[in-house]
Order: structure tokens, then C-alpha cells, then sequence
């Protein structure tokens, strides 16, 4: 008889570190969330849009293992602006966190922090935290 227990532990184990990886990635962004809402004094947010059923993993209940839109909302009034989009693979990492005509792929949390330090930095989405508090 074949000893399948070995197969089921291991794919048990690969569920968990894909788990983990993804709320990893995903706690980046909440960081960064906390920090746009506190910098802005709660006028801009930060939301992550699912392409599947549109729900933002911030606010609602959806899938974790999904790719998502990165938006800056302007709260009141309310306007929205996509500034990048995160795909991962199936286990997390690596991800790719895709704005303009750029393209970086993340290979651990560090990657992805700093794939964001480029993203904020760049003038595209300055211009847009700048134009949205103007308001």
C-alpha cells in the first residue's frame, strides 16, 4: 500500500507558507494604507481592488489569493485613482507590482517595500496625492 500521509503533510505545509506569503505581501499594504490615511490626515486611502469581483480587501470580505488593482481614493468628494496593479503567483512570491511603463517583481517583503518606495516616489502618483489634497 502507498504511503500518501508524506504528499498530504507537504501539501499542507506549501497551503500554509502560500498563506502566509500572501498576507505578508498584503500587510506591506496595509502599512502603507496606514500611513497614506495618516499623512493625508484620513483624506486619501489606499484600496486594493480584487479583478474578480471587485471588492476591496480592506473592506470586504474577499478572496485573498487574488490580483488587485492598487487605487488612491480622494474620500470627499470621492475620486479614485489607479496608480499601479499587484499580480502574484501562485504561492505569492514572487509578485509583480505593475505602474506606468514599469515593472518590478518581488522576491521576499523587502522587495515589495521597496517596490512601493518607487511607486510613491514617482511623479505620476506624487502629482496625484498632491492634486487630491489640494481639494
Amino acid at each position: 500500500m502507498t504511503d500518501f500521509l508524506s504528499a498530504i503533510r507537504s501539501g499542507v505545509d506549501s497551503a500554509q507558507e502560500r498563506e502566509r506569503n500572501f498576507r505578508e505581501i498584503l500587510g506591506v499594504f496595509e502599512s502603507l494604507r496606514n500611513q497614506l490615511l495618516s499623512f493625508s490626515e484620513k483624506k486619501l486611502d489606499l484600496r486594493l481592488i480584487s479583478y474578480e469581483d471587485d471588492g476591496n480587501y480592506f473592506n470586504e470580505n474577499t478572496d485573498l489569493y487574488q490580483d488587485r488593482m492598487v487605487k488612491i481614493v480622494r474620500l470627499a468628494p470621492e475620486i479614485s485613482f489607479q496608480v499601479a496593479s499587484i499580480f502574484f503567483s501562485s504561492n505569492g512570491y514572487p509578485c509583480t507590482i505593475r505602474f506606468e511603463d514599469n515593472e518590478f517583481t518581488s522576491f521576499d517583503k523587502s522587495g515589495v517595500e521597496e517596490d512601493l518606495k518607487n511607486l510613491l516616489s514617482s511623479a505620476r502618483v506624487g502629482q496625484i496625492i498632491y492634486n487630491s489634497l489640494k481639494l
